[in-house]
C-alpha cells in the first residue's frame, strides 16, 4: 500500500495507482498548468488513461487508448450563447454536419455514450 493508502502496481514500467483512471476529452493539462513534468508523472501513474482528441498531443502520448474525435464540421453540435452581447447570449444554434467524419472519428458525445465505464 502506498500513495495515500491505495495499492500500487507496476504498469508501463512505472508505479501505477490501482483504481486511478482518466477519460479525457481534448484537454491539454500539460500545456495549461505549471510543472508539466509533474503532470506527465501523474498521467503515467494512472492505471488506465484514455484520451479523445482531434489530433495526437503531449497529453495523449501516454494514453492507453486514443479516440479520434470528429471535427466540428463533421458532427452535429449545439451552441448556446455567443458571448458578444446580451442578445447574442440568448441565441441557440444547432449545427448540422457538412461532411462525413474521416476514418474512425466520432463525436465526443458518441464516444462517451458508446464507452461503457463500470469504474464504481
Amino acid at each position: 500500500m502506498d500513495f495515500r493508502g491505495r495499492s500500487v502496481l507496476r504498469h508501463r514500467g512505472e508505479e501505477t495507482v490501482r483504481g486511478a483512471r482518466l477519460l479525457s476529452f481534448g484537454s491539454n493539462l500539460l500545456a495549461t498548468r505549471p510543472d508539466p513534468q509533474r503532470g506527465i508523472a501523474a498521467l503515467r501513474a494512472l492505471e488506465f488513461y484514455a484520451h479523445a482528441d482531434f489530433f495526437s498531443s503531449a497529453m495523449s502520448r501516454d494514453a492507453d487508448i486514443l479516440f479520434p474525435v470528429a471535427m466540428p464540421w463533421e458532427r452535429q453540435g449545439l451552441q448556446a450563447g455567443f458571448f458578444v452581447n446580451q442578445a447574442a447570449e440568448a441565441l441557440v444554434q444547432l449545427r448540422t454536419p457538412v461532411v462525413v467524419p474521416q476514418g474512425e472519428a466520432r463525436s465526443d458525445a458518441a464516444i462517451a455514450f458508446a464507452w461503457r465505464i463500470d469504474w464504481v
